[in-house]
């Protein structure tokens, strides 16, 4: 993720987070603090707040989250009040499975949100223009207060994520944003990721037709985005598949978090890894019958997905699942494209034997 990007990229509202009011430092006790954190942080001595930004971003892409955390919380003691130096933490902790501290990090991200836009401009290597200054704002509150959902709903508390979900699209649908072309435009991505966020928690929850309403919503929000195809065909699959299948089981595309390799807590799903990047206990369970008609349904929203994203490895995972269910001998064509395409395990996924 290009750091410019985390404030365009960033998810949720800030409803039902208090912002409290923070005493600022004056120079003397700043260059005193940063005296004394020299010290701790050794290596890292003469990293500015931006190199400390960048240093953590190359971590999380390397999926180093445990010295992602340890440089990240050096930095704090520097820059206690960046709101992107603790958004990163937060998802770094979340990737831990550390639900309370990344939550916290979430939380301290939203309270220090009025630093955001100086934060991003610092970051940008371009002008940052007065409407993008508020798209990014937007989108930082966005996605953070997404991110505290997100943890909710790890947590088994799926009624409040949802509460919280629920506030995005509320807050992305005001009319303040809507009524402005450019604004609108300009967060068409930022209210897609919320109909499909939403959706998969109301999957979550066992509720299905709500699910199926906000991922087509997402759908008609944006025509071009293969994710949300791809939860539509996950949740015929379900439907398809059996009517006993143990619906939370399976795993939904989001777009948000960085994941470790730690199983998923009391049974429940890993919501925020891509589609069959882990076992899914729905694979493994028996079922009654096969609705044949709902997984061909299933088929063509994989085909619209892999139509707009030719190298979606995990909508020719998810098309070759569905071919199996259906006894087509074809399915291992897709298993080589999807192994092809990044996902290693392929066979493992799937419990069979292509090659």
């Amino acid at each position: 993720m290009k750091l410019f990007a985390i404030g365009v990229k960033l998810i949720l509202l800030t409803l039902f987070i208090s912002h409290k009011s923070f005493g600022t430092t004056t120079d003397t006790s700043q260059h005193s603090l940063q005296n004394r954190a020299e010290t701790i942080i050794h290596e890292h001595h003469d990293y500015s707040r931006i190199d400390f930004l960048k240093k953590i971003d190359s971590l999380q892409r390397l999926t180093q989250f445990n010295e992602a955390v340890k440089i990240g919380t050096k930095a704090l003691q520097v820059y206690r009040t960046s709101p992107i130096l603790h958004s990163l933490v937060g998802e770094s902790y979340f990737a831990l499975e550390n639900d309370s501290a990344a939550r916290t990090n979430f939380t301290k991200a939203l309270n220090y949100r009025s630093s955001v836009i100086e934060e991003l401009t610092e970051i940008s290597t371009k002008p940052v223009t007065p409407v993008e200054q508020q798209v990014l704002l937007i989108e930082f509150i966005v996605r953070n207060q997404s991110h505290i959902a997100n943890v909710l709903a790890r947590t088994n508390r799926l009624k409040q994520a949802i509460a919280y979900q629920d506030s995005t699209l509320f807050y992305l649908l005001d009319k303040e944003i809507t009524e402005n072309l450019v604004l609108k435009e300009a967060l068409k991505p930022s209210l897609t990721r919320a109909y499909n966020d939403l959706g998969r928690l109301y999957a979550l929850h066992g509720k299905q037709k709500k699910a199926f309403k906000h991922f087509h919503l997402a759908i008609q929000n944006d025509t071009t985005q293969p994710n949300s195809y791809l939860n539509v065909a996950h949740l015929l699959l379900v439907q398809g598949r059996s009517v006993t299948a143990y619906f939370q089981s399976y795993t939904m595309v989001s777009t948000g978090l960085p994941t470790g390799n730690a199983p998923p807590k009391n049974g429940a799903p890993d919501k925020f890894n891509p589609i069959g990047t882990q076992k899914n206990q729905i694979r493994s369970g028996s079922y009654q019958y096969v609705d044949e008609k709902t997984l061909k349904l299933a088929l063509t929203y994989c085909d619209r997905a892999i139509k707009f994203e030719p190298k979606n490895a995990q909508a020719f995972l998810l098309r070759s699942e569905i071919k199996m269910v259906l006894k087509r001998n074809d399915f291992c064509e897709d298993a080589y494209f999807a192994k092809k395409y990044g996902i290693e395990n392929v066979m493992q996924i799937l419990n069979a034997d292509c090659w």
